[in-house]
């Protein structure tokens, strides 16, 4: 359910997608696969991550709503939600007991943020080559509620797989 994790600064995770037919995305650290990001519903609304951060649920509560609700695997009732920002900017993402982080999102500039406060936790870099597009995570500073949930680090991927609707 809720696993801890060490994010160290300076670390670099690479995101890729290992077949085009398979709605999935794979977090991996060098050669490792340390998380996996998979569609559960044919819509492709509904997101599994699995893995070492954790098994978690990224969902959309209605298909009215822009607002994206998340909670541990198996229960029923949410833990976290993200409110988007206006022409999908972003947002803030809204933990348990007050803790916000926020995401900004920079599409045409090829790079988005997660940022606990002022502070930028987490850079994710677009890179394009003529086979597939390739995303990298790079931890900018360690930060203790980073660490407590992990799954944080995915959810900006799911974010952004999802405005592309690449899942």
């Amino acid at each position: 359910m809720k696993k801890e994790y060490k994010f160290e600064k300076g670390t670099q995770f690479t995101v890729i997608q290992p077949s085009i037919t398979k709605n999935r995305l794979e977090i991996r650290l060098q050669e490792e696969t340390v998380a996996l990001l998979k569609a559960t519903n044919i819509f492709k609304n509904d997101v599994l991550l699995e893995g070492d951060w954790g098994e978690w649920e990224f969902y959309r509560e209605s298909i009215w709503k822009s607002d994206i609700a998340i909670r541990p695997y198996g229960l029923e009732l949410p833990t976290a939600f993200f409110d988007k920002e206006f022409f999908n900017s972003g947002g803030t993402l809204k933990l348990p007991m007050g803790f916000r982080f926020y995401i900004q999102m920079h599409p045409f500039k090829k790079y988005h943020e997660l940022l606990y406060g002022n502070e930028r936790l987490i850079l994710y870099k677009q890179k394009s080559s003529i086979k597939k597009k390739k995303l990298e995570i790079i931890i900018e500073k360690e930060n203790d509620k980073l660490n407590k949930n992990a799954w944080v680090a995915a959810f900006p991927v799911y974010l952004i797989q999802a405005s592309r609707n690449n899942f």
